[in-house]
């Protein structure tokens, strides 16, 4: 059953949204990199727009001297089948966005309730046998039932190890521009 969708409810899942966010920058910094929170201050999602084509925007971008890269950052619990959800046209928009830019695109999840935060590039990930259902999700101010793409949660890969970023290999090199 699920909880009922109340404006109290929608502004605390936004304040989750943000405060997640910020812990996965924190993190990031101290690994020397700068941070930018692309939804930071906005109520809907930094988009893109060209005519009427619309790219969502991750909502984090990272640099370094070591290198740049972008996330989509959330908070999840897993399903009953260890996976996480990314609504289809959010996943695609991410890789539409990755293409033009030619750098990586993570999809970052603090796992509730592993209490740890995992990654992989979202090019990785859409390449992998995930599962689509409809699902309930937060979509212009409201809850509509949206295509949502499953990732298995073995799929990730803790974002630190060994006191370092943990990044995804992707066609056989780390997004790092420099080792």
């Amino acid at each position: 059953m699920s909880l009922p969708v109340t404006a109290d409810r929608i502004s605390a899942d936004r304040e989750r949204g943000e405060r997640t966010e910020i812990e996965f920058c924190l993190l990031i910094q101290k690994h020397g990199y700068y941070t930018f929170r692309f939804q930071e201050g906005r109520s809907g999602s930094a988009v893109l727009e060209r005519n009427q084509e619309h790219i969502v925007l991750p909502d984090v971008f990272a640099i370094s001297n070591s290198g740049m890269f972008f996330a989509e950052v959330k908070s999840k619990y897993p399903n009953k089948h260890g996976s996480f959800g990314l609504e289809k046209y959010r996943a695609l928009s991410l890789l539409t966005f990755k293409s033009y830019i030619k750098s990586p695109v993570l999809y970052a999840i603090y796992d509730t309730k592993a209490e740890k935060w995992v990654w992989n590039d979202i090019a990785i990930l859409m390449q992998k046998p995930f599962k689509e259902f409809e699902s309930k999700t937060y979509f212009a101010g409201g809850v509509k039932s949206l295509p949502t793409l499953y990732f298995k949660k073995k799929w990730f890969l803790k974002i630190e190890k060994g006191g370092k970023l943990n990044f995804p290999l992707f066609f056989g090199h780390s997004p790092q521009l420099k080792p």
